[in-house]
């Protein structure tokens, strides 16, 4: 996936939501722009009305599709996103009397500060009825713009699963709603695997995979698509400077193992970009990950650091940063709290010949005739 070029809010001019936001390419908001200054430009007092309950709503902002979610906490989760595009747009709670006032606002790096971008103001459809939906009406902060607002509760569990049931798509679906309603829909079939739509990213799908190891890869990709979708949903007025490049790619297999490595670099903010570096072993059949004492009883974490040791010093004591695969020519061992590891991860890797293994290879291991004849 290359770096974007075309910002969110620039995106959103070029269709329907143009009645929304006024973006122009430097980032800033000309509609309302001396009221959207405000970090309270929408009105009323902080915190929601004593009628409100967390939950999540589908409906649409005049004509256009979208779903909300009210989730208080220690980190309030309260945002919304257009079914048209899969970002986030956070939320923040006012109320006046027994109305929600709900403000939209995104960062503009020209300004180095937040602007207010939207204001909802609902009240309760159906008033006293449990489940009852929102009713109202959205509004740029100087009340230039303004569309009708209906939302009607959803029964997240109750939504038909479009993904193979997996542990990933459980967990999703209960700790992250928007994000498994983004992504719980057909993937597409591309060279090289399965495309997930939202956050354009590819994960392989060998042809010999069983549904365990489908499962298995699934939930790899979900980790990184809602990876994606959450670094979008951060870069919001920042969108020239988003990119999340990413790849996974089979490595070596055996008949019962198959070694893949995931990685990649990205930017969401912050002083820094980041890197990724996952190199893992998993059982086709099981979908499990491998671990060395599978089939070497005695290679726990703590004999790994010191085989890796005999060659680099890591910077930190303790065995967190170990991760291994098998190879064609071995049993890799990487530490990523070596020095400089995610820029020349290869340089930092130490391999254990099988051969120099053997002795200690349990021959009762399922995966000892993979290795060993």
């Amino acid at each position: 996936m290359s770096s974007t070029k075309k910002g969110y809010f620039q995106a959103l001019l070029s269709g329907q939501i143009l009645k929304l936001v006024a973006y122009t390419v430097s980032g800033l908001f000309l509609s309302g722009l001396a009221g959207a200054q405000n970090l309270q430009a929408c009105g009323g007092e902080k915190g929601y009305p004593a009628w409100v309950k967390d939950g999540v709503y589908s409906g649409a902002i005049g004509k256009l599709p979208v779903t909300l979610q009210i989730k208080r906490g220690v980190s309030d989760q309260t945002a919304y996103f257009y079914r048209s595009y899969g970002v986030d747009l956070p939320l923040t709670a006012f109320h006046d009397g027994e109305r929600l006032i709900l403000q939209e606002s995104a960062y503009n790096r020209a300004a180095n500060r937040e602007f207010a971008t939207g204001c909802f103001r609902l009240g309760r459809s159906g008033a006293g009825q449990a489940g009852a939906g929102l009713q109202g009406d959205w509004t740029t902060p100087d009340a230039r713009k303004k569309l009708a607002v209906s939302l009607a509760p959803l029964n997240v569990a109750g939504v038909p699963l479009r993904l193979a049931a997996s542990a990933g798509v459980a967990q999703l679906r209960r700790d992250s709603p928007l994000t498994f309603l983004k992504l719980n829909r057909p993937w597409q079939k591309v060279p090289g695997g399965l495309k997930e739509p939202y956050s354009g990213l590819i994960f392989p799908r060998p042809a010999y995979a069983s549904a365990a190891l489908n499962a298995f890869l699934q939930d790899r990709q979900l980790k990184y698509a809602a990876d994606v979708l959450d670094c979008r949903s951060q870069m919001l007025g920042m969108e020239d400077e988003f990119y999340f490049d990413f790849q996974a790619a089979p490595q070596f297999q055996t008949p019962h193992l198959l070694s893949l490595i995931e990685g990649g670099e990205g930017y969401c903010g912050g002083a820094h970009p980041f890197s990724m570096f996952t190199p893992y072993t998993v059982d086709k059949q099981t979908g499990k990950k491998f671990q060395p004492s599978d089939l070497w009883p005695r290679l726990t974490p703590e004999r790994l650091l010191q085989l890796y040791s005999r060659k680099y010093k890591p910077d930190f004591e303790g065995t967190d940063g170990l991760q291994t695969m098998l190879t064609r020519h071995g049993l890799a061992i990487y530490n990523d709290n070596y020095p400089e590891f995610n820029r020349s991860v290869r340089t930092f890797d130490v391999t254990i010949p099988y051969a120099q293994l053997r002795a200690e290879a349990d021959p009762k291991s399922p995966y000892y005739r993979d290795l060993y004849r």
